[in-house]
């Protein structure tokens, strides 16, 4: 018994286009092959064109989707540089560590109070 698949399509259908899609490439091969020896070069060029063409279409496709891919990765990589850094941070305050931001206005504090000692001592 034949049984249909979801789509309606029995197995038998499938199993034929199986076997003959295949097919259908080598004589599509066969019948180019047989054409290029009737016509050609002409014919011949006009396939080398076609090819050209094609291959410019899919580069152009894969870059601009390579284009696309790589900006997506940069965008999720600075957001998590971004909570990485945030998350550094937390820790390093929670922790009672001082940052750049302490540690550069200490040193303007000291360089003022530096100023003033040297003032006081003349």
């Amino acid at each position: 018994m034949v049984r249909k698949l979801k789509s309606g399509v029995s197995d038998n259908l499938i199993t034929q286009w199986v076997v003959d899609f295949p097919r259908h490439i080598w004589l599509a091969g066969l019948g180019a092959f047989g054409r290029i020896e009737s016509e050609g070069s002409r014919f011949f060029g006009y396939l080398v064109q076609e090819g050209e063409e094609f291959e410019a279409g899919l580069m152009k496709s894969t870059h601009n989707r390579f284009e696309e891919i790589r900006e997506r990765t940069s965008d999720a990589w600075n957001r998590f540089e971004q909570l990485f850094g945030d998350l550094i941070a937390k820790v390093l305050q929670q922790l009672d560590i001082a940052t750049d931001k302490d540690i550069a206005e200490i040193a303007k504090r000291v360089d003022v109070l530096s100023v003033n000692i040297k003032a006081l001592s003349k």
